[in-house]
């Protein structure tokens, strides 16, 4: 293993393209890596990357190290995207009340990670609409749990949550957070009988 000091000059002096290629190396130092990282959420060059290293080491075993960094980087954040994804670090491994809160500010709460969707392992989670009826987003840490690369492919149940009822059944194009429908306008047709800001569950698996 090389050593953590080597590890963090790397990634300091690497692209960003190739930055994320250190992030695993990097997280294997365990508690070191995430206290050698928090200070980076401060920075607009690293703390994306911070976050991603501390995500790993959490679920490695380190959560309390990991809430710890991420409740530091909600005061120390770069901009919003990086406090987004310490948003996002925070709703997956707080503790369940406190998970609540910082899902309710990120705008969604995960409801279940170990779902099923057409017998592929699946992510559920709450969220509303935007003001664009229909049109909605896909959490980061769903990503991430799921593992669907930035510019791939979901399969995805959309249901309303007051109801039940389901709205959509089908796949969906990914490109970030951002969701795009892979069907024709029949079979998405439904997801614009969606109120603005309406809540609805969704189950999600990533599509082979």
């Amino acid at each position: 293993m090389k050593s953590l000091k080597s590890l963090l000059k790397a990634a300091q002096e690497a692209p960003p393209e190739t930055r994320i290629q250190l992030r695993d190396a990097i997280a294997e130092h365990g508690v070191e890596a995430i206290d050698a990282v928090t200070p980076w959420l401060a920075d607009p060059r690293l703390g994306a990357f911070a976050t991603r290293v501390i995500t790993v080491a959490g679920r490695a075993g380190h959560t309390t190290e990991a809430v710890a960094a991420f409740t530091t980087g909600l005061d120390t954040a770069a901009n919003e995207a990086i406090r987004r994804d310490v948003e996002a670090g925070l709703a997956e491994f707080a503790p369940p009340k406190r998970r609540r809160a910082v899902s309710g500010r990120t705008g969604y709460e995960i409801l279940a990670e170990d779902g099923q969707l057409r017998e592929r392992p699946a992510v559920r989670y709450r969220i509303e609409t935007h003001k664009a009826r229909g049109s909605f987003n896909i959490p980061r840490v769903v990503l991430d749990l799921l593992a669907v690369p930035a510019d791939g492919v979901v399969d995805m149940e959309v249901r309303r949550s007051g109801s039940g009822d389901l709205v959509f059944s089908g796949l969906m194009g990914t490109s970030g957070t951002k969701l795009a429908p892979l069907a024709d306008d029949a079979a998405v047709a439904e997801l614009k009988t969606l109120d603005s800001y309406e809540s609805i569950d969704v189950t999600v698996a990533r599509a082979e």
